[in-house]
């Protein structure tokens, strides 16, 4: 593609002409133009697979900004070429027709099977990317009693989910029969985009909801551009976004009739399942619940973390090595988020913000030993501090709100502390014993 945008900027891109062919009020009409703003959503199939893959970075703080950034540089960058360029090859077939305008016949000849493989690995990408997103959308559906277990049942050889992508290949192709006769490709995509932008539009409303209703959670990354209201950062993208999308989504409704009367019933039709099951499983339609998930395998344990806390009293000299080591080790496999909590106990008879001589540079240097056992291992070891005059319930808070699967500390290096936390927490705790001297 990129290759296609080079020669097609040399040797076709006139300026010129796109000044005499475009109109803006006639040639496209601002009707025909807010459509074709909503259709071109196809084009950007698969870039919401960054959003779903988010859980599975290896250091969320250091690669979602540069994935997200990358990636929006990358694709807008090179669709926005190609709309420049397209228009004076072929209009159905942008790229093929970039490929016949180009001078040298035999070139363009061998460019034209060089494109028809590049689109054919493209929709099998593309094919790929949406089998993956749906299994893992039904699995994460069941488990909430969304959809009932059997969706979501594994099959006994592969391991799929195959009820699931059973039930999406008849619908796929229940959908490619209704188009062929409805009105063909213009219908199908009109049909994708129906849902793309409902679906873009909730996620934001999502993204809002969720900064309001739960302000001080652990964000590795949020979106720039974010307006403070009543101490909540409102992401000022997900609310000029959500609008976008909402709009696009009512003008592809009044246009199109097609995906306007089948993307209704299809919603229609699902919020009515929806509704029975929960109904038949005694649930109301906003209760959140969680199923219980068995892992199928030979006996043994297999544990995956997303974020490990270690807790560590500024007060201590040295920082506890081995229990970074630990969980350095425990990171190897799965590469969860080590996150060291550098904490110091104020008491009761002092202000919170008093002058404690050295603690800062004594928080440094426990984060530089985490970081540098971190290194060894290939891990990276993120260390955050706080005041408190309760270690524990502040532990046990910032575990909740870094959504830890796992607590980490040595036995006798929080003492009474420990024993409670072991006591209330709702995360795994781990107690890594001292090794005895000469042992």
């Amino acid at each position: 593609q990129v290759l296609l945008v080079v020669l097609g900027a040399i040797f076709i891109f006139s300026p010129e002409q796109i000044a005499q062919n475009v109109h803006l009020g006639t040639a496209p009409s601002l009707e025909q133009l807010i459509l074709a703003c909503s259709v071109a959503i196809v084009a950007y199939t698969g870039i919401d697979t960054i959003g779903e893959m988010a859980g599975e970075a290896r250091d969320p703080d250091r690669d979602l900004p540069r994935a997200t950034t990358g990636l929006l540089a990358s694709v807008v960058t090179l669709y926005v070429a190609l709309s420049l360029i397209a228009p004076h090859g072929h209009v159905a077939h942008p790229m093929l027709g970039i490929v016949s305008r180009l001078p040298l016949h035999v070139f363009s000849n061998g460019l034209g099977y060089v494109v028809g493989l590049l689109v054919a690995v493209m929709l099998l990408v593309t094919a790929y990317t949406a089998v993956t997103s749906l299994c893992r959308l039904s699995c994460w559906l069941t488990q909430h009693h969304q959809l009932p277990a059997r969706a979501a049942e594994l099959h006994p050889a592969y391991e799929t989910p195959y009820v699931t992508i059973a039930w999406a290949t008849v619908a796929a192709a229940t959908i490619v029969i209704l188009q062929a006769g409805a009105g063909g490709a213009s219908f199908l995509a009109g049909t994708y985009v129906y849902g793309a932008l409902l679906a873009s539009t909730s996620v934001q409303v999502s993204v809002v909801a969720m900064r309001w209703r739960d302000p001080a959670r652990y964000r590795p990354f949020e979106v720039p551009v974010n307006i403070p209201v009543n101490g909540r950062r409102i992401p000022v993208v997900a609310v000029v976004g959500a609008v976008a999308t909402a709009s696009a989504w009512v003008v592809v409704v009044l246009l199109e009739p097609g995906p306007r009367f089948l993307g209704s019933a299809w919603i229609l039709i699902g919020l009515l399942a929806y509704a029975a099951y929960r109904r038949r499983r005694g649930l109301t339609l906003t209760e959140h619940t969680r199923r219980d998930v068995t892992q199928r395998g030979a006996p043994g344990i297999a544990v995956e973390f997303q974020t490990i806390l270690i807790p560590v009293n500024t007060d201590q000299a040295d920082l506890p090595a081995d229990v970074v080591e630990v969980a350095a080790h425990l990171a190897t496999e799965r590469r969860p988020s080590l996150v060291l909590l550098a904490f110091t106990q104020i008491p009761l008879s002092e202000e919170m913000d008093m002058e404690i001589d050295g603690l800062d540079a004594n928080v440094e240097r426990l984060a530089a030993q985490a970081r540098a056992i971190g290194e060894q291992y290939g891990i990276r070891v993120h260390t955050t501090h706080l005041r408190t005059r309760d270690p524990a319930d502040s532990i046990l808070a910032e575990a909740t709100r870094r959504d830890s699967q796992v607590i980490l500390q040595r036995a006798t290096s929080l003492d009474g502390i420990a024993r409670r936390i072991v006591a209330e927490a709702r995360q795994r705790v781990m107690i890594v014993r001292p090794a005895r001297a000469g042992a």
